[in-house]
């Protein structure tokens, strides 16, 4: 008899040991689900919570920004201040001063410099639970070395013409280079020997030229006398922002000609 009671009473004590540590865990959700919510009887997180997408790393010869997707994961709207961004990243577009629903998506888009950096975009929000940012991280770099290159080519390049009439060259220049260049000047060409004038004329190369875009250029060339193998020295000149900010550019070209009579 003293035997079965002794055995009811451990079973009454294994029952309320476990009942014991049933309530208490049934306490600790009770808690989460109050702190953060539950859904289902499960605890998830309450308010807006801001996520972002993979930014690829950008290879400024090809692409001059790129844009990231932001989604809000929480069950509360994101009120979204406005985005900034670490040096070399500029031209932000999106997701600025608007309310973000959970599900909800928007795209940021931006630019970086031509040189290589590492920099973040910083998105502030606020819900429920107060102010936070979500930082997404952005790299790039230049493939080509940093470097500015322009190749020049032209037609008729050595070019002949009759004394007294005019020949024409056309000059393409092509940015094969690191960076874009900008207050591009064409040169007045230079007679380095002969007595021939050259002319500039349907000039598209003003302004800048962006890395694999091209431009050109007419010169015009006579002369008075016969002469054989001479040259005239077509210059460019531009800038770029390199590594170590604004830098000067040039580049020239030889252009033969020989005039013959009529």
């Amino acid at each position: 008899m003293l035997k079965r009671i002794d055995d009811v009473q451990k079973i009454g004590h294994k029952i309320f040991n476990f009942n014991h540590r049933e309530i208490k865990w049934i306490l600790i959700g009770l808690v989460l689900c109050n702190v953060v919510g539950c859904e289902n009887g499960r605890p998830v997180a309450s308010g807006p919570i801001l996520t972002s997408s993979n930014i690829p790393l950008i290879d400024t010869i090809y692409e001059s920004g790129g844009s990231v997707l932001v989604t809000n994961a929480g069950n509360g709207n994101a009120e979204i201040a406005s985005v900034v961004a670490g040096a070399g990243i500029s031209n932000l577009l999106g997701c600025s001063e608007m309310t973000l629903a959970p599900a909800e998506s928007c795209t940021i888009s931006f630019n970086v410099t031509e040189s290589g950096g590492n920099s973040s975009i910083n998105i502030p929000y606020s819900g429920i639970n107060g102010t936070t940012t979500l930082s997404a991280g952005v790299s790039w770099y230049n493939s080509r070395g940093g470097f500015a290159l322009v190749s020049m080519s032209a037609t008729n390049n050595p070019s002949s013409f009759e004394v007294n009439q005019t020949a024409t060259s056309v000059v393409t220049m092509t940015n094969i280079g690191g960076y874009t260049l900008y207050d591009i000047v064409i040169s007045t060409p230079v007679i380095l020997s002969g007595s021939a004038t050259a002319v500039i004329s349907n000039n598209s190369c003003t302004g800048s030229l962006r890395i694999n875009s091209s431009c050109s250029y007419d010169v015009n060339i006579t002369d008075t006398v016969i002469e054989q193998n001479q040259q005239i020295n077509l210059g460019v000149g531009a800038k770029y922002s390199g590594p170590n900010g604004e830098t000067v550019y040039s580049r020239s070209l030889l252009l033969d000609y020989t005039s013959y009579p009529l």
